[in-house]
């Protein structure tokens, strides 16, 4: 089964995913990608990795910068929903995955609004979810799989078997 990278709705899962950090809030400035442009110190190209993984029932991601000429290096991590930088480098790098899963529609929709969906949202979830799938990042599907499992639905993920997740901690970098 081939994913689209049209099929990607950022959108529903920011609707889906708490940003637990000021600088992601409404209305709060956002820092310029750091994966884009020369060191901040000497002007020389950086090299860029991105990562993301489940840590315990939460999505974790990561970037880091470095400098071969000077050696200035940052690191950022954070939980909760990547910035939209993140994400984009993530899916460019691994490809969607489309997560699948069959199970009972009530039981289904709860995952949904336990996270904060709306009535609405829940419903267009699950008629995605069992009909053509949602699409999203290794670990945001890897998630919410988990999240589908444990509430008694069976989950099949689906996209590039490279990058496909497996239980436990999976990461990706090396942009």
């Amino acid at each position: 089964m081939e994913v689209a990278q049209a099929d990607v709705d950022s959108e529903w899962w920011a609707a889906l995913s708490p940003r637990p950090c000021s600088e992601h809030l409404p209305g709060c400035p956002r820092a310029p990608s750091p994966l884009a442009g020369p060191c901040g110190r000497c002007g020389s190209p950086i090299t860029v990795g991105v990562s993301e993984t489940v840590d315990g029932n939460r999505l974790a991601w990561g970037v880091s910068t470095r400098c071969d000429t000077c050696g200035d290096a940052t690191e950022e991590d954070g939980w909760g929903e990547q910035p939209d930088f993140v994400r984009a480098a993530i899916l460019a790098q691994s490809g969607p995955v489309r997560l699948r899963a069959a199970g009972r529609k009530r039981d289904l929709l709860k995952v949904f609004r336990d996270r904060g969906a709306t009535m609405a949202e829940a419903v267009t979830a699950h008629e995605q979810l069992t009909g053509a799938g949602l699409v999203g990042t290794p670990a945001e599907m890897r998630l919410l799989a988990t999240r589908l499992t444990a509430a008694g639905a069976t989950t099949e993920l689906a996209g590039d078997q490279e990058h496909l997740p497996t239980d436990g901690e999976y990461r990706y970098s090396g942009l």
